[in-house]
């Protein structure tokens, strides 16, 4: 239907985003799209519920052009830390672009529309039907976004960081860096490419060092390196995947023993206490960048004796790999090469979708019982079992939820999931990268994903936060505003 052939990366069009105060208030989201036929890239509005294709006509005549291809965010509201749900809608015509009134009341969408933003946007990169990287030019909304597909008609739209290699967020790339694109080098800001192994820049380790030692002696703690016994590289920066150039990852190997007898302060701390202070002073470092980039630092406290868990582990004291660094050839295809767990990943989100589905028809359900139950006694059974449902419900896709972060720990210890889609080889590692599928469909977090179906002031909402609460469900990983 779209014209592959110019829906490419640098294709320029239009978009615009209106406000529809219809029954479920929402915002709609409209890209410019190039169509190889007009008329059957529109829907028919001849009656009340629209059908895919229409007559040629003079107006929309069977020929190519331009469609807005639509989307509806539930949520009114443009993406900022988190991705937000997008519902495909059917194609408008480009003439929608400045629709700005009421429908009436009997047709398709009845309710106000508003523009909320309009201006122009330029395609970064694509997989066609699948992920749309672009940058917005509007008078409110501006920079690059991304739109992931997550299902026949579902999408995430969010914001990335201004890369056009974006995954799905800032956030869920660091969770699904594993299965994403590989770059053809290191960071250059970083590493001394010249060299194979690329090895740590002089200036980058001086101004490491500097770094910390300024940030411990500021707080209290003078000769860190009396105590501090290795400091290692690890994490994106050491490697060839593809990920965010986001942190410098810096592990500093300590010795509890050694902080307690240097500093008085310290000593009545037990480990836990004594490990939070320190890295509490740490995280001060993260608006630090390494001169001329936009890299910022990430100080991560490390036990004597352990290796922190990367593709590859640079020292930063002797300037020499431990590990690594692992390239990947470029024509690596991650798809391809974990079909096997992705399969198992497509089966568990199914899953999550199908409960998902049913929560939202029991919820309808009740819906239509609240508006009988004041008439009718004998509705008051049946709202007891339909909410009896919703609990069950509603644990079953907290299970879900709990037993996937059990998945996404088992670096550290052996846990054997309880479900036995999860049951697969011994190697912690591909379960992780089952994890990782899982996290591009946004279903790692499938409470809070529920939780973008429905409006805020629904008081269903609100029954369901009480019957399965993020916090109880395990460790709460939504990034912070």
């Amino acid at each position: 239907m779209y014209d592959k052939e110019k829906l490419k990366p640098g294709y320029t069009g239009k978009f615009v985003i209106q406000h529809h105060f219809s029954r479920n208030e929402h915002f709609d989201l409209r890209l410019q799209f190039p169509v190889e036929s007009i008329a059957k890239s529109l829907a028919d509005y001849s009656d009340k519920r629209p059908k895919k294709g229409v007559e040629p006509t003079p107006s929309t005549p069977d020929k190519p052009g331009n469609v807005l291809r639509s989307w509806a965010v539930p949520k009114h509201r443009i993406p900022e830390h988190k991705p937000l749900l997008a519902t495909e809608t059917e194609n408008h015509a480009m003439e929608y672009a400045s629709f700005n009134k009421t429908i009436p009341e009997g047709q398709y969408g009845a309710g106000t529309v508003e523009i909320f933003d309009r201006g122009t946007y330029t395609i970064d990169r694509l997989e066609y039907d699948k992920k749309y990287v672009f940058t917005m030019h509007g008078k409110k909304v501006k920079g690059q976004f991304a739109l992931i597909k997550t299902g026949r008609k579902s999408f995430l739209w969010l914001k990335t960081k201004g890369e056009k290699k974006a995954c799905i967020s800032e956030y869920l790339r660091r969770i699904a860096s594993g299965i994403d694109y590989v770059r053809p080098t290191m960071i250059p800001e970083i590493w001394d490419l010249s060299q194979d192994p690329p090895m740590l820049k002089s200036g980058v380790k001086a101004h490491t060092l500097e770094t910390l030692k300024n940030s411990l002696v500021k707080n209290g703690l003078s000769d860190p390196m009396r105590w501090i016994g290795k400091l290692f590289i690890s994490g994106s920066s050491t490697s060839y995947n593809y990920k965010e150039d986001g942190d410098f990852d810096v592990d500093v190997e300590y010795d509890s023993d050694k902080i307690r007898k240097l500093y008085s302060n310290l000593a009545k701390k037990d480990g836990e206490e004594l490990k939070n202070h320190v890295q509490t002073i740490l995280d001060k470092n993260r608006s630090i960048a390494i001169p001329g980039t936009k890299i910022t630092y990430s100080f991560m406290l490390l036990e004597q004796r352990d290796l922190p868990g990367s593709d590859g582990i640079y020292d930063l004291i002797e300037n020499r790999w431990i590990k690594g660094p692992i390239k990947i050839p470029l024509d690596f295809d991650p798809d391809i090469a974990f079909s096997k767990q992705k399969k198992i990943a497509s089966r568990i989100v199914g899953e999550i979708y199908h409960i998902i589905g049913d929560i939202k028809i029991v919820v309808k359900d009740l819906k239509r019982i609240d508006q009988y139950i004041k008439n009718y006694d004998r509705m008051e059974p049946k709202r007891v079992i339909a909410v009896l449902h919703l609990q069950n419900l509603c644990m079953n896709l907290a299970g879900w939820r709990k037993d996937m972060w059990r998945m996404h720990d088992k670096a550290k210890q052996d846990i054997h999931p309880i479900y036995p889609a999860f049951n697969y080889g011994s190697d912690w590692d591909e379960k992780y990268i089952i994890f990782k599928y899982i996290a591009r469909y946004g279903c790692h977090e499938p409470v809070e994903y529920l939780y973008t179906f429905f409006d805020e002031d629904d008081p269903y909402l609100e029954m369901i936060k009480k019957i399965m609460p993020a916090d109880s469900v395990g460790r709460f990983y939504a990034p912070k505003p």
